[in-house]
């Protein structure tokens, strides 16, 4: 401990010199006249007050300096995934079992201060390890050794011991963890690294989407470990019934079959397929003999109705690119004369399309009553797509349909002439222009050119211009490519011809033109994507989940203006594959936002409501369905993955060590630089001009002489 002054001690020497200086001069003579001893008193009492008072004038400090020897913490992180289970019977440890294993770590580094962590798909801490479970649905490294990694920021961790079987499934690559990891991995690898008898389903894909009435082909790739070739029976089923059964002969072991199963669905709905395959005896687990599908069956495909006032190359053009999505059900009438389509007739329109596409269109042929049908469909909901051309009768679009366009003609021209394609500068700012090399603007202009007409055209509120062109190397203002969005409608307008010579540039233009198409098929996404203007929406966290995964339900709730209610009592109701309900009042988060955690749920196909009240009265609702599987993504590989558990390990600038030799990890651990003991040096300060006890002594002082001056009759 120091003592320390903010001014020169000589400075505090004079000052206290001089007040006892003047003191003395004070208290020299008196009236009365006082004895010495009285005025020896009443000089050494305001002599003591004042140098007291200078002295805090002066800033004392003391300065406290202690060390502490920090010694480093260990972080244990044990594997909690599902996968585990598999290791528990590992004939590499004897058989003695995942926590046997996990009490020898612990004798190994019993001198050592120990922090005890579990992760599954995020990480945990462990109060004891009687509280490891191995029920975690997926296996997430990078979670693990994060979490551990901020737990401990604080303390002196010096390294981390990863027990796993290295079977990596959802996150981050652990190696790029491992890359920027503060302190050394150690990792030790549970489970058997040879690859035993097994059968599995190694992926299904299908689309997510389908319609009723349509195919749906469901291909299932097999991978047979271990086993002679031989005969399975590979099987898709909905609520126990067969959709489709096939027989396929095993590939030698290694080797990988591929089957392709199909149903046609006949309702609309979220349903969950289950795909089997047979059991052979001596399997590893039969666990990854079967995998649920979750599918989105819709009741009709997106349907596009495209009209063009004449024949022409880029009618043709746009047809073919909407004919190359399966999704989309695809309309073409072409005027041929006044109320004569050379497809057929365009009325009736029993039903308003998804997306109408006027190319050209109205003409000179279209007649009033065909406008009508068109902007009856769009009042109904149609979203609007105008495509300029040669043929575009633009009196008759400014009379009739402009109100439903992003722009509207001022000054009507009939020329045209040629220009290039230029987006605007925040156009890969929206999602109409999520394409390749989306920030390279220039290589538009490599392909062919484009017909701009030279009417004059004016933006409507809100809408934003996406593209315009270049005439001669000069950038003109007028927009050549808008959209807009308002009051739940979406339109677009392409002002502007020739666009089929991109879809047949050459082939050294094909990176070019294979961007041209990612945007249309943008923009029609774009356009056919409904406003999301519901009052209520919940929905669980995932459409498909595991059996031993928890169920998190999240909604949001808005009054008529679309602003966050946060007062709304939802009332969440589950029913369950046998019809039973579950209701669940969902607990408010703030700012409209609302959540639920249900816990796990059994296997099937669920549907849930939300309604959402305020005062008795309804705010609004929503509904909708997800499954929960049995499968975990867990056994698709049973085997452990000691590559990349060394990998973990070389470059956090770690070692591997097997379960036969933790003897010898205490002596390893210690040899480690970041394994040091750390000394802390901490001051602690005293600020004395703060402290009480002086001003109170300067107090008393100054009291006394005050009460003694008045008993000498100097007052």
């Amino acid at each position: 401990m120091s003592l320390t002054l903010g001014h020169p001690i000589a400075y505090l020497l004079l000052a206290v010199l001089a007040s006892i200086v003047l003191t003395w001069w004070l208290y020299r003579e008196t009236t009365p006249e006082l004895s010495r001893d009285q005025r020896l008193l009443l000089g050494f009492l305001r002599s003591a007050a004042l140098s007291i008072i200078l002295f805090l004038l002066a800033e004392p400090l003391f300065l406290n300096t202690s060390e502490i020897t920090e010694q480093p913490v260990l972080g244990l992180l044990f594997d909690e995934s599902q996968s585990m289970e598999l290791s528990e019977a590992d004939s590499t440890r004897d058989t003695r079992g995942y926590r046997e294993l996990i009490d020898r770590i612990l004798s190994a580094t019993s001198s050592e201060r120990v922090s005890l962590f579990g992760f599954g798909g995020e990480g945990r801490e462990l109060p004891t390890i009687d509280s490891l479970s191995l029920d975690a649905p997926r296996t997430n490294v990078s979670a693990g050794l994060e979490f551990v990694r901020d737990r401990l920021q604080d303390k002196l961790l010096g390294a981390v011991v990863l027990v796993s079987d290295g079977r990596h499934i959802e996150g981050r690559n652990p190696e790029h963890v491992a890359d920027l990891f503060p302190v050394p991995v150690i990792t030790l690898v549970v489970g058997d690294t040879t690859i035993r008898k097994d059968l599995r389903i190694q992926q299904v894909l299908s689309n997510e989407l389908s319609y009723v009435g349509r195919e749906v082909p469901v291909r299932v790739r097999i991978r047979n470990e271990g086993h002679e070739a031989q005969a399975i029976t590979v099987t898709m089923t909905m609520e126990g019934r067969i959709l489709d059964q096939e027989m396929l002969t095993l590939p030698p072991s290694g080797g990988v079959a591929i089957t392709e199963l199909t149903f046609v669905p006949d309702k609309v709905g979220f349903f969950q397929y289950r795909i089997d395959i047979s059991h052979l005896d001596g399997e590893l687990t039969f666990r990854n003999n079967s995998q649920l599908l979750s599918l989105q069956i819709l009741e009709r495909e997106r349907q596009v109705l495209l009209l063009s006032g004449a024949p022409s190359p880029d009618a043709s053009a746009y047809a073919r690119m909407l004919s190359e999505n399966s999704d989309t059900q695809l309309t073409v009438r072409t005027q041929k004369a006044p109320g004569v389509y050379y497809e057929g007739s365009l009325a009736p329109l029993d039903m308003a399309p998804d997306l109408i596409i006027l190319n050209g269109y109205p003409s000179n042929e279209t007649t009033a009553g065909d406008i009508s049908l068109i902007r009856a469909a769009i009042e109904s909901g149609s979203s609007l797509l105008y495509v300029m051309d040669r043929s575009s009768d633009l009196v008759s679009l400014k009379g009739s349909l402009a109100r439903f366009l992003p722009v509207r003609p001022r000054i009507i021209r009939s020329g045209f002439v040629t220009g290039f394609f230029v987006p605007a500068d925040r156009a890969h700012l929206h999602a109409v222009f999520d394409i390749s090399n989306r920030r390279e603007t220039s290589s538009w202009s490599r392909l062919p050119p484009i017909s701009v007409n030279q009417t004059t055209w004016d933006l409507v509120p809100g809408a934003v211009t996406l593209a315009h062109t270049t005439i001669r190397g000069i950038s003109v203002e007028n927009p050549v490519f808008i959209i807009n969005r308002s009051l739940g409608s979406r339109s677009a307008a392409f002002l502007a011809s020739g666009l089929w010579r991109w879809r047949n540039a050459p082939e050294d233009l094909d990176a070019e033109a294979g961007r041209w198409t990612e945007l249309f098929t943008n923009l029609v996404q774009w356009l056919v994507t409904g406003e999301d203007d519901r009052p209520v929406r919940v929905s669980p966290s995932r459409g498909a989940l595991d059996e031993s995964e928890p169920v998190d339900f999240g909604g949001q709730v808005y009054d008529e203006n679309l602003a966050p209610v946060s007062d709304a009592s939802v009332l969440l109701t589950i029913e369950a594959p046998d019809g039973e309900l579950f209701p669940y009042q969902m607990q408010v988060l703030g700012n409209g936002r609302y959540t639920i955690k249900l816990g796990n749920l059994s296997e099937g196909t669920y549907s849930y409501t939300a309604v959402a009240t305020r005062d008795g009265g309804e705010l609004g609702s929503d509904r909708g369905t997800f499954s929960v599987g049995a499968l975990s993504v867990e056994f698709r590989t049973p085997y452990a993955d000691p590559l990349l558990m060394r990998q973990i390990a070389r470059r956090s600038g770690g070692f591997s060590i097997s379960a036969d030799n933790l003897d010898g990890l205490s002596a390893r651990l210690a040899a480690l630089p970041s394994f040091k003991p750390r000394t802390v040096t901490t001051e602690s300060q005293m600020r004395l001009w703060r402290r009480l006890p002086f001003l109170l002594v300067v107090l008393v002082l100054m009291s006394v002489e005050w009460f003694m001056r008045k008993r000498f009759g100097l007052v």
